[in-house]
Parts: structure tokens; C-alpha cells; sequence
């Protein structure tokens, strides 16, 4: 990557232009990436698996501001937990979270709100 070819103004930052080129913005203070953007329009609210970063990171390109999006160091290290239901999830955790999925529907703790469990 060299800095500052493709934008003007050119700050020859090596760390701007990279987030820059993560991004695809010229905003230095953006937080969400051109993939995660379009997650944003046409992602689901309740899969974090559709945008999948295999880093120790989340890669910049794939943050997003309304949609889950996961970052895993590599697939062997992959777990599925919910907050307060144990680590990882196991399949009663997972059957519950099934049942409750009803709006307004409460089983064992977990609680369903109308887009999902809360």
C-alpha cells in the first residue's frame, strides 16, 4: 500500500490511508466498513454469523453499525454463547432460546421481545 495515492488531500499516513482503503470512505473517523454497510441494508438482525472475520479482530471492512457481525481466530476456536445461559451454549440453552422465540413468551429466564430474544 503506498500513502496518499487515491485521495485528495494526501496526508502520506500510512495508518489514514489504510483505514481509508478498510472503510472504502474518506472519513477518518468512520466506524462501520464498506462490507458491513451493506450488511447494514441487507443483513439479518439475528445472525452474527453473516459477516464472519477470521482474525483475533474484527476486520475493519466488515464492522457494522446495526447488524451482528462475529470475529473468531480461527474456526476450531469458534463457540456459540448467549449472556447469562453458559459457555458455550448447549443444546437445552438452545431449546429454550427455540421456545421463548414467541413474542411476549418467557421460559426459564430467557425472555422474547418482538424481534427475538432479550
Amino acid at each position: 500500500m503506498f500513502p496518499a495515492i487515491g485521495y485528495d488531500p494526501p496526508d502520506e499516513s500510512h495508518f489514514t490511508s489504510r483505514h481509508y482503503w478498510e472503510v472504502g470512505e474518506l472519513d477518518a473517523q468512520a466506524r462501520s466498513g464498506w462490507m458491513g454497510r451493506y450488511l447494514d441494508i441487507a443483513g439479518d438482525h439475528g445472525n452474527p454469523l453473516q459477516g464472519l472475520s477470521l482474525d483475533y479482530s474484527l476486520a475493519p471492512a466488515l464492522a457494522s453499525a446495526r447488524v451482528p457481525v462475529a470475529a473468531v481466530s480461527s474456526p476450531s476456536d469458534y463457540d456459540f454463547w448467549a449472556y447469562g445461559l453458559g459457555e458455550p451454549l448447549t443444546s437445552p440453552d438452545a431449546r429454550r432460546i427455540r421456545r421463548a422465540r414467541r413474542p411476549g413468551r418467557s421460559v426459564s429466564g430467557v425472555r422474547a421481545g418482538a424481534h427475538g430474544v432479550v
